[in-house]
């Protein structure tokens, strides 16, 4: 019961040395079975090509002695002669058939026997004697072969044995030991420390074998680890530093859009990343003016939500609001100018409705037209007054070009505001949504709600995209008199 005790714990802390002596054991066993059968199969032969040897052995010492003996009827001789050949190993019967006459000397065997039958040769070349017949025992064979095979299974256990636990020492001093370090540095890795690397208990050699390469492996990967956690750091914080800045973008997108007598108003952006740099606001001055304006920076992410987010702040100063776009760009342009870097710009709408009047004023700093769909038309007007986008480059002639244009808006027209993420907009195959199409759906929907043409219009954009990502930032203004 102890030693069950003693393998199965064996076996629980060492599976695969176990494991291993199990193989050796098995496979030693094996081959000295197939060994000793080979060996003793071999002994087999000699011993019976022996015997076989000297049954003809004394045919050819003995015929003519018997052959005299029996011709002269010589009982004397031939019983000498049989004991004689009886002392011989392994011989155990013999006798003579002259004839009638029968001389026969010792036990026959009845089992496991060799026997060799000859003729007597003739005295007077007239007739034979008679034959001979002898058998030899193979007894003492069967028996020697199974001291041999007891001898040399027992020595090849021995031995097997000897050599399976001697291997066993060495695989277990030169490598299991190894793997269960490796093992337990392994299991106690932890993220918050891989400032640690593994280190064997062994002499380092000039050339580098498995467990060296396996070691360096998992030193690399520790070092790895250690970078991979870095960098998930850094991208958590950025992650969240975006997200924050997001928030706090979405936070500076109007809310709620301001209700005016006889408009309808639809407006949203729809950022391609956590920052956009896409910008829309709508303010009501005062009772008489209404402020729209919708913005696109160059490029996209932090960079451009920043100048996003600095034009949203200066419109957003009461002070510098007025109801003449020239003005209030021209204002603008002297404050954002210097804050643009060379590789910089941002396109600006600016438009300013007159409640009393009903009288549209449009000035664009660089940007898209304004569609303007008159009621039961099958045409689009477009405002595009000259402008400069505001740039570090343009901020010296930027009042000298930009310029706006005034146009009444009836009962029924449809004012559209957008920025050109809308119209680049591409599908898998690379093409993009176009100026074209969106004319088209705007002539096909202008006489809807402009919520209606806000949710129709968003869909057949998705719909051209498909499974294409959406790579720019999409803003739309909707105003349309009712």
């Amino acid at each position: 019961m102890s030693n069950l005790i003693n393998v199965s714990k064996f076996y629980r802390n060492s599976p695969l040395t176990f494991r291993l002596l199990v193989y050796i054991l098995l496979s030693s066993s094996l081959v000295t079975l197939f060994a000793t059968i080979f060996q003793i199969g071999m002994e087999y032969r000699k011993d019976m090509n022996f015997i076989t040897k000297r049954l003809h052995e004394i045919e050819i010492s003995h015929s003519k002695t018997i052959s005299v003996g029996v011709w002269n009827y010589d009982e004397d001789q031939i019983e000498n002669l049989m004991s004689g050949v009886l002392l011989l190993p392994d011989i155990k019967y013999m006798e003579i058939q002259s004839g009638e006459k029968l001389y026969s000397k010792g036990k026959k065997p009845v089992k496991s026997f060799l026997s060799h039958e000859f003729k007597l040769p003739r005295i007077d070349q007239k007739e034979e004697l008679g034959t001979v017949f002898i058998a030899a025992s193979l007894e003492n064979i069967y028996q020697r072969m199974k001291e041999r095979v007891i001898i040399i299974l027992s020595s090849q256990a021995v031995i097997t044995f000897i050599v399976s636990f001697f291997i066993l020492f060495i695989l277990r001093y030169l490598v299991t030991r190894h793997l269960n370090t490796m093992a337990e540095f392994t299991k106690g890795l932890d993220l918050k420390k891989l400032d640690q690397f593994l280190v064997l208990d062994r002499k380092k050699t000039k050339s580098k074998d498995e467990l060296d390469r396996v070691t360096q492996a998992i030193n690399q990967m520790i070092e790895n680890l250690g970078n991979a956690a870095s960098e998930m750091k850094t991208q958590a914080r950025i992650q969240g530093e975006l997200d924050a800045a997001a928030i706090i973008q979405k936070a500076c997108t109007p809310e709620r859009l301001p209700s005016i007598d006889n408009f309808e108003i639809a407006a949203k952006f729809y950022p391609a990343r956590e920052m956009s740099g896409d910008y829309f606001d709508i303010i009501k001055m005062d009772n008489n003016y209404v402020m729209f304006a919708i913005a696109d920076v160059s490029g996209k992410g932090v960079s451009a939500a920043m100048y996003a987010n600095i034009t949203r702040v200066l419109l957003r100063d009461k002070e510098k609001l007025h109801p003449s776009p020239i003005k209030l760009l021209s204002s603008l342009n002297h404050s954002l100018g210097k804050e643009f870097h060379s590789n910089h710009f941002l396109t600006l709408s600016y438009m300013v409705l007159d409640l009393k009047t009903n009288l549209i004023t449009y000035a664009s700093a660089g940007h898209e037209p304004l569609i303007l769909i008159r009621k039961n038309h099958t045409k689009i007007t477009f405002l595009k007054p000259h402008g400069y986008p505001f740039s570090e480059l343009h901020t010296d002639l930027f009042d000298q070009r930009i310029c706006q244009e005034t146009v009444s808006i009836h009962a029924g027209d449809l004012l559209f505001l957008y920025t050109d993420g809308l119209t680049d907009a591409e599908n898998e195959n690379g093409e993009m949504f176009g100026e074209d199409r969106l004319y088209q759906i705007l002539l096909d929907l202008h006489h809807l709600p402009v919520l209606e043409i806000h949710e129709l219009l968003l869909k057949k954009i998705k719909e051209f995209r498909g499974l294409a990502l959406q790579t720019d930032d999409i803003t739309m203004i909707l105003l349309k008199r009712v």
